[in-house]
């Protein structure tokens, strides 16, 4: 008789992205924002960026970004960064999900 295959391993090192969405922030310029986490307001942050604060935000579906201006932070979402995205002085908003910048070509 076959002897079932044994169950595949990953090598030692290799990192294995979480399904959870990640969002990382930096001011670049002083900013309202608004983030909210799986629709948790109270999981994200309210108020303004100055320069240089920045924060890290993880969630299990969808991290909600708001910006009073566009093109004043940094955004890096699922460890792939998007840049400052937006338009300068105009609202910017992105719903952010698990599945963003993972393994998908588009």
């Amino acid at each position: 008789t076959d002897a079932p295959a044994p169950a595949p391993s990953l090598a030692p090192g290799i990192e294995v992205l979480s399904p959870k969405v990640r969002v990382d922030i930096e001011a670049k310029l002083p900013v309202g924002a608004a983030i909210i986490v799986d629709g948790d307001p109270s999981q994200g942050f309210s108020g303004v960026l100055d320069i240089g604060e920045a924060h890290s935000f993880e969630g299990e579906r969808t991290i909600a970004v708001h910006l009073d201006s566009g093109q004043s932070v940094k955004v890096v979402v699922n460890g792939h960064d998007v840049g400052t995205p937006g338009t300068p002085g105009a609202d910017y908003d992105h719903i952010f999900t698990e599945n963003d910048f993972r393994g998908k070509k588009g």
